[in-house]
């Protein structure tokens, strides 16, 4: 693998972190950032998610994010926006390792330079690969983990001690209990090495990846990474807790998951719409596992699919964590169909997957660029013009308190109706209105000065098929005085 795309792609990757501002989901915040900012004091823990109060969700990345605040507030770097560029940009760099390391573990078994070059290419630039990488997301972060540690175990001329295999281990439970679904793909892991558990379906050696010894060794890792999660979690809800279990006995025996909404087990096949790799994922999923099943990467996301698949509750990220498998599943179904069917990649042929690679590279440039969330550049905009003592009025279906990025002079307060704003004579009044609130509260369009500017009258027109009323767009009113 040349130096230049490593080099490439950790620009690029800070890039993405710093300019990425926000969250792809709402868990992405309020299960992590907003869970650290309670133990930090910054938040009331009567604002915190049903989650919380269930005990459901680990805590190794909110202990992570508690570690880093107090670290960067010692040197005296207080903007929580700074603190989260942080996060983002650890997040990327252990996904970079993650995908180097998988590289080259696997890039010995594809048999061309050509595919080979493909392989890293992907692995490293694709798109959906680089948005996801920076997201210190569970989904991205329990991935990484877990393609660490799997990535190591095939390593060529990885020096394999006791511990090397006791660090794996520790490797894939910290992955389980960062995101229990991830012990998906441990459990496929472990399926492998007990089932077939050779280099031969890799790169054609007759050789165990692992002895028994080894094995138990491997497992006990596991099991040390979830009593190091009991443990935190035991410090973190202050009384001892098995959350996931807890996790498993709400989501899926009580039925708390499929509340939020189920779909019927083909949900996933509509990841061929994210162009321009979406349709080559299905097919490159669906080709291996007929022919090469018996693959390590094959069979874990095979596994992977198809339990996801039987929930009833789906959301596509819940596939990130297989999303890096996918390069290699692509180069796999390309070197099957040329040698079983003789096919060959014409001219014609050729010059579309350069056209869809170009496409690639520009959502590459817009997925660097943009901010991941408009809400928090509300945020960071409120946070830079006001260090004085404000109070923030919003509409309850605007968003919830977002404690973690406020200033600690920032107080604020949801509401229902406009007439419960009531403007303190010693603190900054403000309203912050979506576009549809806006139309609906013309008495604070008319009386406010516009601090925020986000949603002009010309933006209404376009509001087809009410998109608005789910979007995040603001405009914030600084207030004189308003009961």
């Amino acid at each position: 693998m040349k130096l230049k795309y490593i080099y490439t792609a950790f620009a690029l990757y800070v890039i993405t972190a710093y300019f990425s501002v926000g969250h792809n989901s709402p868990d992405e915040y309020y299960q992590i950032l907003e869970f650290a900012a309670y133990k930090l004091g910054l938040g009331d823990p009567r604002f915190l998610m049903w989650e919380y109060h269930s005990q459901i969700r680990g805590s190794l990345q909110p202990w992570i994010v508690v570690i880093i605040y107090k670290a960067l507030t010692r040197v005296a770097i207080t903007n929580p926006f700074i603190i989260a560029f942080v996060i983002r940009l650890l997040s990327g760099m252990l996904s970079l390792v993650a995908v180097i390391i998988f590289i080259k573990a696997f890039i010995s078994s594809i048999k061309t330079e050509e595919y080979k070059r493909w392989f890293v290419l992907l692995s490293l630039f694709t798109w959906l690969i680089v948005y996801n990488s920076i997201r210190f997301s569970s989904e991205n972060f329990s991935a990484k983990l877990f393609l660490l540690g799997f990535s190591l175990l095939f390593l060529p001329n990885l020096r394999r001690s006791f511990f090397t295999y006791l660090g794996i281990g520790l490797l894939l439970g910290l992955s389980f209990i960062t995101r229990f679904q991830s012990g998906i793909l441990v459990l496929a892991l472990l399926i492998w090495l007990i089932w077939v558990n050779n280099f031969s379906v890799i790169n054609g050696i007759n050789k165990k990846v692992i002895n028994w010894n080894k094995f138990l060794v491997l497992c006990l890792g596991i099991l040390i990474a979830i009593i190091i999660g009991v443990m935190i979690d035991k410090c973190f809800y202050s009384n001892w807790v098995f959350t996931a279990w807890n996790y498993l006995d709400m989501n899926l025996l009580q039925g708390k998951a499929a509340s939020f909404g189920e779909n019927q087990w083909y949900f996933y096949l509509v990841v061929a719409a994210l162009l321009p790799y979406g349709p080559f994922y299905v097919y490159s999923t669906i080709l291996c596992a007929i022919y090469k099943i018996k693959h390590p990467v094959v069979l874990a996301t095979v596994i992977f699919v198809i339990l996801h698949s039987l929930i009833g509750h789906k959301e596509l990220r819940f596939l990130v964590p297989v999303i890096s498998f996918m390069p290699l599943l692509i180069i796999y179904s390309f070197e099957t169909i040329t040698a079983k069917y003789s096919f060959a990649f014409g001219i014609k042929l050729k010059k579309l997957w350069q056209g869809l690679w170009g496409f690639n590279c520009f959502l590459v440039v817009l997925v660097a660029f943009l901010p991941s969330g408009t809400q928090l550049v509300l945020c960071k905009a409120l946070y830079d013009m006001y260090d004085t003592p404000a109070q923030l009025y919003y509409f309850t279906e605007g968003g919830h308190v977002i404690d973690f990025y406020k200033r600690k002079n920032m107080q604020l307060t949801p509401i229902d109706v406009i007439n419960q704003v009531k403007c303190d004579a010693d603190k900054v009044c403000l309203v912050a209105l979506t576009c549809q609130q806006v139309v609906a509260n013309p008495q604070i369009a008319a009386t406010g000065k516009v601090v925020y500017f986000n949603c002009p009258k010309w933006l209404l027109n376009l509001n087809f098929n009410g998109w608005l009323d789910r979007s995040a767009v603001y405009n914030v009113y600084e207030l004189k005085h308003y009961n």
